[in-house]
């Protein structure tokens, strides 16, 4: 090992390596996949790591980085079938070589059998799940996988820096992977246990209970470390850019308001279903709406002209990370920076180049980077810049704070500037006003719904 720890990573390292598994729920950048090396080197054998697919290129060079040659690496990508023929050539080779193999591959490859085999026919000595929030649902089909898996590995860490994104409920899935029996050994057992049901059919929970004997129980197990504690970080501020709707739009958004408002009041719309419902206001709100077909029509460029003025106003070097949410977000954002007279780069679902686009926009090549949220807010560094725009927010407390840690973390050296454009008097209000009093937001939205009278526009 070339790297020293910290104090608070030696401490973790302490912690877990006698009881074989732990939880290190610690900030963004405060040096986790460092823990879990030290861990994984000690406890020797096999290390198989399970990450979101956009955090696979830490994996490929940290472990180098950190403990050289110690283990052959392999983070295979592309179709199945490539990824298994690498794992096996991978497996005889580190034999040959006589160390232990590192494997690291993204959650949703767990859903191929024929890759799921072949980790199961591996002996692991240390399971790794970086981003273990993603396998919170307890009856979600990887989080099941994700168990059966971690049954054959000799020791478990669980990795992630927003452990409950909504609620205790998040904990459940994670340690059954972790280790069986620190909690309750089914999810009804769970909820029993700490819920109190209620509110529509009495399937919503509407408060927790015996908190703390939950906090005893997985204490012994965790290691928490915050940033603000263990680092030297520069300040931050976020500012709201508002922005108006054009009547036409705001004419759209009041109809579909009032038919979701209606349904919030004949109880078919609740927390759990929201999101989806609540989908299409996020839409106009953005400036697009979309055909029955599913063919987007344009509304209005409010947006995307508050994002041109903001690019317009930076230098025209100076880097910036624009998070949307839709595809049609990423447009507008490439449509900004363009008019702005800048260029843009993209990390998203729909390009298969996300990794180079990434690499490319670290090495200075285009100062404007087009994130959406979900395929790019885990375990990149976007330190390079100190400004960063949420274009549109996630529903996701956990994908908002790791979007936000991603630009203040180490490597940053200067003040970081978050900038939010809001459409008023919209979904996008309450959306962001959970996000920043770290509340539920499905249910703050629900709430604000429930609350709210139409707005009529005069036009």
């Amino acid at each position: 090992m070339i790297t020293t720890p910290h104090a608070h990573q030696q401490r973790a390292f302490e912690q877990f390596l006698a009881l074989g598994h732990g939880a290190i729920f610690a900030d963004m950048g405060t040096g986790k996949g460092l823990i879990a090396l030290m861990l994984a080197d000690a406890w020797a054998g096999n290390v198989l790591v399970l990450c979101p697919k956009s955090v696979l290129s830490v994996w490929e060079r940290e472990p180098d980085k950190h403990y050289p040659g110690r283990w052959l690496v392999c983070v295979p990508r592309g179709p199945v079938p490539r990824r298994v023929e690498a794992l096996r050539a991978s497996l005889a080779a580190a034999t040959a070589q006589h160390r232990p193999l590192l494997f690291a591959a993204n959650y949703e490859a767990l859903l191929s059998t024929s890759l799921l085999s072949a980790l199961k026919a591996t002996t692991w000595s240390t399971l790794v799940l970086d981003e273990s929030h993603r396998i919170k649902a307890p009856a979600g089909r990887t989080s099941r996988l994700v168990s059966q898996l971690a049954d054959r590995c000799a020791h478990r860490l669980l990795l992630t820096g927003t452990p409950m994104p909504h609620s205790p409920m998040d904990l459940y899935a994670q340690f059954r992977a972790m280790k069986k029996g620190v909690l309750p050994l089914s999810a009804a057992g769970f909820r029993s246990k700490y819920a109190v049901m209620g509110g529509y059919g009495g399937h919503e929970i509407i408060r927790w209970r015996n908190i703390d004997e939950l906090a005893d129980r997985i204490n012994p197990w965790t290691f928490r470390a915050w940033k603000s504690d263990v680092l030297d970080l520069p300040p931050f501020t976020h500012t709201t850019l508002p922005v108006e709707l054009p009547p036409a739009a705001r004419r759209a958004y009041t109809s579909v308001a009032d038919d979701l408002r209606a349904q919030v009041e004949a109880g078919t719309v609740t927390a759990a279903n929201a999101i989806v419902r609540c989908l299409r206001l996020q839409q106009i709100a953005q400036g697009v709406t979309t055909t029955d077909e599913g063919q987007p029509i344009a509304l209005h460029s409010e947006k995307r002209d508050a994002l041109q003025d903001l690019l317009t106003d930076l230098p025209p070097k100076e880097p910036c990370v624009i998070f949307g949410l839709f595809h049609s977000d990423l447009d507008a954002i490439h449509h900004a920076s363009r008019e702005a007279g800048r260029a843009s780069l993209e990390i998203s679902g729909r390009t298969s180049t996300s990794h180079i686009n990434l690499q490319t926009w670290q090495a200075g090549e285009a100062p404007d980077l087009a994130v959406q949220i979900q395929a790019g807010g885990v375990g990149i560094d976007l330190s390079r810049s100190a400004y960063a725009v949420f274009y549109a927010s996630t529903w996701s407390l956990g994908d908002y704070e790791q979007a936000l840690a991603r630009i203040h973390r180490p490597g940053q050296e200067r003040p970081v500037d978050y900038y939010h454009i809001v459409a008023t008097a919209t979904i996008d209000r309450d959306i962001n006003t959970a996000l920043r009093s770290k509340a539920d937001v499905a249910s703050k939205v629900i709430a604000a719904l429930r609350g709210s009278t139409p707005e009529r526009s005069t036009s």
